[in-house]
């Protein structure tokens, strides 16, 4: 495997997600390069760096598209990118997503990598050097979380919840978690549960066997256009936190 050492067809139109180790050892960053004129906008001239061959990039033509993942080993003073591809097919709705195994806080060296509204998943074992890709999942991704190495748990739109053990290899049917709409989840290795949020007038769903079933709280005193983002805390048992978005 090469790690890259000059940043050829490297265009950041936004970052998507990180993730950190919890020593702080590594840190993983996802960005995006959007490919589409519209977010590669020169607001300084008034031009599009394409000029007049904005109807070639349009069709996909004489435009480079590379996602990157990077790392880093000294708290982001420098980066070395570790994987890239052209995932994302429409930037406004497909993110890729990063997850460590929540059971895992010394080497970080197991990363997962998502993409958001596929059923693409993608794991490496070794801090990044060398990804693997797991079979279609049987939900398209929403967000997902990794409570083990070899343990994913894939969140979709609907709030259904799909287990994914053997690196995401062997994918169950989806759980309807309760929650109506499906936004985030997470798992929360020290209480053993799985957590989903979705809308804010809905309830927040929470299993204790892994997915296979599931339990909700009373509705949230929110809007329904305001997404939930649902938390465990370590130390406290028994308590879950749901953040709405004000829009």
């Amino acid at each position: 495997s090469f790690n890259q050492l000059g940043l050829i067809d490297t265009d950041i139109d936004f970052l998507s997600d990180v993730a950190v180790c919890p020593d702080c050892s590594v840190i993983y960053l996802a960005t995006i390069n959007a490919g589409i004129p519209s977010l590669a906008y020169d607001f300084n001239h008034g031009a599009y760096p394409c000029g007049d061959d904005c109807d070639e990039v349009d069709s996909g033509e004489g435009w480079f598209a590379c996602d990157s993942i990077w790392r880093s080993y000294d708290n982001g003073d420098t980066w070395e990118r570790v994987y890239h591809g052209d995932w994302t097919d429409d930037p406004y709705i497909g993110n890729i997503l990063l997850r460590l195994p929540c059971d895992e806080d010394t080497e970080c060296c197991t990363i997962y990598m998502g993409i958001q509204g596929t059923q693409d998943l993608f794991y490496s074992r070794d801090c990044g050097q060398c990804w693997n890709k797991a079979v279609n999942q049987k939900l398209v991704i929403q967000d997902f979380a990794v409570e083990s190495e070899n343990i994913v748990y894939i969140l979709d739109e609907d709030g259904y919840v799909s287990t994914s053990t053997q690196y995401g290899r062997r994918p169950s049917d989806g759980v309807d978690s309760g929650v109506g709409i499906g936004h985030t989840i997470t798992s929360c290795c020290a209480e053993g549960w799985v957590v989903v949020g979705g809308h804010g007038d809905e309830p927040v769903a929470w299993s204790e066997d892994g997915g296979e079933s599931w339990n909700t709280t009373d509705d949230l005193d929110g809007q329904s256009y305001q997404r939930v983002h649902v938390a465990c805390d370590p130390v406290c048992e028994n308590i879950i936190y749901a953040a709405l978005c004000s829009a």
